[in-house]
């Protein structure tokens, strides 16, 4: 009954994003339907965001009254439409989540492979010279210490036996690796067979050139160190400090002008005198306006600083490995790691600051 409901949930999203979740669940080796997923993420996806909006509360604060030219909306249908916007944002984040780790898993294995095709290439290179046909020399190289590559030749070697052309079962196999540089060695070896080329040492060319370009990513890793250093940096310690700064002045500001009063603090010019951000703060008190509230003001820095560690996380990724989701588990460490920063800034500027400021 359950699998039921997840297939029929998958049944309702579009073809396009069904056979994008089966192609990764296919290259990750996923022994799962694609609209099971598919039905799995959506209703985990939404009882994760009901229990966040549940334990968090009002995760977003809007105006109780909005206007849309001349309709206004009363605050029933305002705080109804910030739930549902906060269950569907959440919803979003949490299907992305299994998404990236699907995609990870299809990335992670064919890393796996990338890593060994050198060395099976070679080893099929020696089965060809000690005087094996082409298809025997490759079904011979599924060891166990190839991992996942291994595998792969198993299910090529089943299917050959099946009845299916050897070409076409490579073909799949190509298709089942979400590698660039396997499908491209395997498109050699079909062609290379296809032609009737020197397929010995055409083998020996391809594990060279795959070990030249795993050299040269790792050359460029390294060049690249410096940038990543100064990534992590700005978004791990400047970027917290920076904030936790800003708060803890404009908090500051804020309490000095409701203590005074705002005496003449309206007609202060945005930047002038009480600085920035915080003469906004002061200005708005000196006109008898709400102004922004030290908790609203610390969101916008949490927010800020987490969306600033995702994309620090997903640019380090692309720099070092080429892909935004290899080391996707960097995501979750950069965000908790500036938030601690944030807090520990704050906090440390507050003490300084004890002896001297009235809180």
């Amino acid at each position: 009954m359950i699998e039921k409901i997840f297939v029929t949930t998958g049944d309702l999203f579009p073809d396009k994003i069904v056979k994008r979740i089966e192609r990764l669940a296919m290259q990750a080796d996923l022994q799962l339907p694609a609209k099971h997923f598919i039905g799995v993420a959506f209703w985990c996806s939404l009882v994760i965001s009901i229990a966040i909006f549940v334990v968090s509360g009002r995760l977003i604060v809007i105006p109780q009254t909005i206007s849309l030219g001349n309709v206004f909306l009363d605050v029933e249908t305002v705080l109804l439409l910030e739930k549902i916007l906060i269950i569907a944002i959440t919803m979003l984040i949490s299907f992305g989540i299994f998404f990236m780790f699907l995609l990870k898993a299809a990335e992670d294995r064919a890393r796996k492979i990338d890593e060994v095709l050198p060395d099976a290439m070679e080893m099929i290179s020696a089965n060809m010279r000690a005087g094996m046909t082409f298809e025997r020399a490759i079904l011979t190289s599924a060891k166990p210490e190839f991992g996942p590559f291994g595998d792969e030749v198993k299910r090529v070697s089943s299917k050959s036996f099946g009845g299916m052309p050897f070409a076409n079962a490579l073909n799949e196999m190509a298709d089942r690796v979400k590698s660039a540089s396997f499908a491209r060695a395997i498109k050699l070896l079909v062609e290379g067979d296809a032609l009737g080329g020197e397929m010995a040492e055409l083998l020996n060319e391809v594990s060279k050139e795959i070990q030249n370009m795993n050299a040269l990513k790792r050359e460029i890793a390294n060049a690249t160190m410096m940038y990543v250093v100064l990534i992590t940096f700005s978004s791990l310690i400047a970027a917290p400090a920076l904030f936790a700064v800003s708060v803890f002045y404009s908090g500051v500001s804020a309490e000095l002008a409701s203590q005074t009063g705002g005496a003449d603090l309206g007609d202060t010019p945005v930047g002038v005198g009480s600085g920035g951000l915080s003469g906004d703060i002061l200005k708005g008190v000196g006109k008898g306006k709400p102004p922004l509230t030290g908790s609203e003001m610390e969101l916008f820095a949490l927010v800020s600083l987490g969306v600033t560690a995702l994309f620090s996380a997903l640019i380090i990724n692309q720099i070092r490995d080429g892909t935004l989701t290899r080391n996707a588990k960097m995501i979750p460490i950069f965000m908790v790691i500036t938030i601690v920063v944030y807090f520990v800034a704050k906090n440390a500027l507050a003490g300084m600051f004890a002896g001297i400021l009235v809180r």
